[in-house]
């Protein structure tokens, strides 16, 4: 099979590659609105967040430090804010952050962590990313950084774009490198459905390929991302019932699939795991592009007006 590697320069193929991948992924399985899961784990999501990934906030918020992107000056939009564990670090370093997540759950945790905090300058939003109108909220290019992390608010085309139209200077955005791998869900999931997982459908080769494809000059700084944790088996077989429901009604025979995978992989009742993975932070200014001869200008196919 010949492929015209000319169209690898193009944003339309790579826009069509992203769908592509999505068309084929775990987010187009989904039956159910995700909120409900989110609203569910959100007290645990918060806490396990503040220190399992310690290393990869603080990785993050020296990327963003050094290039000068946080200031006393800086307006954040915090896309998929979940329980804040971005927004409450920056909100002490710029101006104001507004955080923004479709699951209520997670947005009170996020207020009541700005409140102990004292940080009176994290303001909530919920509501999902695609159902924001720019025009009529007055975002559209409003923003110094626009931030999304490993968040299926941003998972196609349309709402990457919709990130950069509501930027003025930055945007920062997070995304597995490689693929998320949790082998015990997949594994589950094979049990579950007899189906080989299909993986994720987020990666970070779609959107920065469509960013240099676009003509903008994005940086790429790859980071190692490990946590485990341990936890009661009932509470690890709920969290993976809750987990599958986005998917599927868990009926009983589902549950005793789940509780007898995680019962066998438990030790005196306490299940033990481990996910490592590579995250790719891509980061890139909004109104900076490349410089082309003339007619060479690159598809604009899905560019800023």
């Amino acid at each position: 099979m010949s492929l015209d590697f000319k169209l690898l320069k193009t944003a339309g193929f790579w826009r069509s590659a992203w769908e592509e991948a999505l068309k084929n992924s775990l987010w187009a399985k989904r039956t159910k609105d995700s909120s409900d899961f989110w609203n569910k784990i959100a007290l645990t999501y918060g806490q396990e967040r503040q220190t399992k990934e310690k290393d990869r906030l603080e990785a993050v918020m020296e990327i963003l430090e050094t290039q000068g992107i946080l200031n006393k000056d800086s307006v954040v939009l915090d896309i998929g804010s979940g329980p804040g564990v971005y927004a409450l670090r920056m909100a002490p370093k710029v101006k104001q952050v507004v955080a923004l997540d479709s699951a209520e759950k997670m947005i009170e945790v996020l207020e009541e962590k700005a409140k102990e905090a004292g940080l009176p300058n994290i303001t909530t939003v919920v509501l999902p990313w695609e159902e924001v109108d720019l025009e009529k909220m007055g975002w559209s290019g409003y923003f110094d950084l626009v931030f999304a992390s490993i968040t299926p608010a941003i998972r196609n085309p349309e709402t990457f774009l919709k990130m950069l139209a509501a930027s003025r200077k930055y945007c920062c955005l997070i995304e597995f490198a490689g693929g998320y791998h949790n082998p015990v869900f997949a594994e589950l999931w094979k049990l579950i459905f007899k189906e080989a997982y299909p993986g994720g459908g987020f990666e970070v080769i779609y959107p920065l390929n469509f960013l240099l494809a676009l003509g903008y000059l994005p940086s790429l700084r790859f980071i190692d991302d490990f946590w485990e944790e341990e936890k009661p088996a009932e509470e690890a077989i709920e969290s993976l019932c809750a987990s599958f429901g986005r998917y599927t009604d868990v009926t009983p025979e589902i549950k005793q699939i789940i509780s007898d995978y995680i019962q066998k992989q438990s030790k005196d009742g306490i299940y033990h795991q481990k996910v490592s993975h590579h995250l790719g932070v891509i980061l890139w200014e909004v109104n900076k592009k490349r410089i082309y001869p003339v007619g060479r200008q690159p598809d604009n196919w899905g560019q800023r007006g």
